[in-house]
């Protein structure tokens, strides 16, 4: 069975268990205390009627026909109701007798000198209260009967049940349709994130279930919550494992496709060398070309260990100044930068950064060559220093081709060129950008890029372990 129709269920039954118990409680507790009422009544009449006998007619009346006679004027109780009377001697013949009614002896025989009798009797469908005991009467001993109709007790007790008994089955149906409302709003968070979880085992990643409540304060709405929560993250990191296969792809492709290139073409011109007899000059324009791909693949060898070695190492930071650094940057990047007739401006604010001094190195001869490689002829290099919000920031400018919006995602992948063909031409694999990216992980901090296409392009690098100095401070 359901959780819905297990909760619905038992709250329906157990408040018509409870409404029907409870008001058949109450009811006969009422009808209890009426007919405790009409039976002390009735007890009380049959007292005051043998006293009025024994005292007021004693040796009056010589025979059991004349006491019987005087009985049968008495018979108007103190309630002013009239009282069924019957006397009977002590063989319980009826004597005397204003009752149409026929009632057995049988009660006669456990009434005694001391002890009065009473029994609630049902006769046809009226109900009466019987009082017996014994009276002296003269010189004899008689039986005292008095009936007490109590039909409109019993009468009333059964319109209540009547009454009662549609009103539970009102409260009950009243009931039924609240309980299904709140059993369908309890359990439908339930519901949900069962058709989630199906929907999940599917494949379908973004089925989440209905929360309906605040979670903090309900534990079915915080399980529904917590349950898309998981969801997200599950989705998220299968996301993430469908992007990382893709990358692997899209690297295996890539690699295949950057060796495939220089390859066909150190072939093509190795085997004319091998097979015909060429000029001079066409064998040293092959033999330089050879020469040419071949350095490439061993730039691209080197780069792919590079990638590698970064991801799978740790680091030892060294304290240095900032100067320094920027020195050493520059004096090997400014030749490449003259020779494509650049500018290269310079800014560097004198502090101690904590790096590891050569994969930094790294990070930044890549960013000036890739900005050496988008400027055209007579473009603008900016190479900075400073500290900026609690960290010192180093900054990589040109004034080049930029980098489209959708592109700015993917740039640091292997491989991943924004202008393959221009690239190529200028000695580029695509391999800089995610080996430098991996550096800054390791020291805890990543590359940002701002980038306006047809304006330029800007990579920073955020390095927050660092001391300012001044001009006269010494390392």
């Amino acid at each position: 069975m359901k959780l819905f129709w297990k909760i619905f269920c038992a709250s329906v039954l157990t408040a018509a268990a409870l409404f029907s118990i409870g008001g058949y409680m109450l009811i006969d507790r009422f009808f209890s205390s009426a007919l405790d009422r009409e039976i002390d009544s009735a007890r009380d009449e049959n007292a005051l009627l043998a006293y009025t006998v024994e005292n007021n007619f004693y040796g009056t009346y010589s025979d059991a026909s004349a006491v019987g006679f005087a009985v049968g004027n008495m018979s108007i109780g103190s309630s002013g109701q009239p009282t069924g009377l019957r006397l009977s001697d002590r063989s319980y013949s009826t004597v005397f007798t204003n009752c149409t009614v026929y009632f057995d002896t049988a009660i006669l025989r456990s009434v005694s000198p001391s002890k009065a009798v009473y029994r609630t009797e049902k006769v046809g469908e009226s109900y009466y209260v019987r009082v017996a005991r014994l009276i002296t009467a003269g010189d004899s001993e008689y039986y005292l009967e008095s009936f007490r109709d109590v039909t409109d007790v019993f009468e009333e007790r059964d319109g209540e049940l009547a009454f009662y008994r549609w009103l539970t089955i009102f409260l009950v149906a009243t009931d039924a349709v609240v309980m299904f409302i709140v059993a369908r709003h309890f359990t439908r968070p339930i519901t949900s994130m069962r058709e989630a979880a199906r929907a999940l085992s599917r494949g379908e990643m973004g089925k989440r279930a209905h929360v309906g409540s605040r979670p903090d304060t309900d534990e079915v709405g915080g399980l529904a919550a917590d349950f898309n929560r998981m969801a997200d993250n599950l989705e998220q990191n299968i996301q993430e494992l469908r992007q990382s296969a893709q990358r692997q792809e899209d690297f295996i492709g890539s690699f295949a496709h950057e060796l495939k290139t220089p390859l066909t073409s150190m072939i093509g011109y190795a085997d004319m060398l091998r097979s015909r007899q060429l000029e001079p000059e066409q064998t040293v324009m092959s033999a330089n070309y050879i020469f040419q791909e071949g350095k490439r693949l061993e730039a691209l060898s080197l780069k792919l260990m590079d990638l590698l070695v970064v991801r799978n190492s740790e680091i030892t930071r060294r304290r240095i100044r900032t100067t320094e650094l920027f020195e050493s940057v520059v004096s090997v990047a400014y030749p490449s930068v003259v020779k494509e007739e650049a500018e290269l401006s310079v800014h560097c604010e004198d502090a101690i950064v904590s790096i590891e001094p050569d994969l930094m190195k790294t990070v930044l001869l890549n960013l000036i060559d890739n900005a050496r490689k988008a400027v055209d002829k007579g473009g603008k290099i900016s190479f900075r220093g400073e500290p900026v919000d609690g960290a010192y920031l180093i900054t990589v400018t040109d004034n080049g081709r930029g980098i489209p919006p959708g592109e700015l995602e993917r740039i640091t992948e292997a491989f991943y060129m924004v202008d393959k063909s221009r690239s190529r031409a200028k000695g580029g694999a695509g391999l800089g950008l995610a080996v430098c990216s991996e550096i800054c992980k390791l020291h805890g901090t990543k590359l940002e890029f701002e980038s306006t296409e047809g304006k330029g392009t800007t990579v920073s690098v955020r390095i927050h372990e660092f001391e300012m100095l001044s001009e006269d401070d010494e390392l």
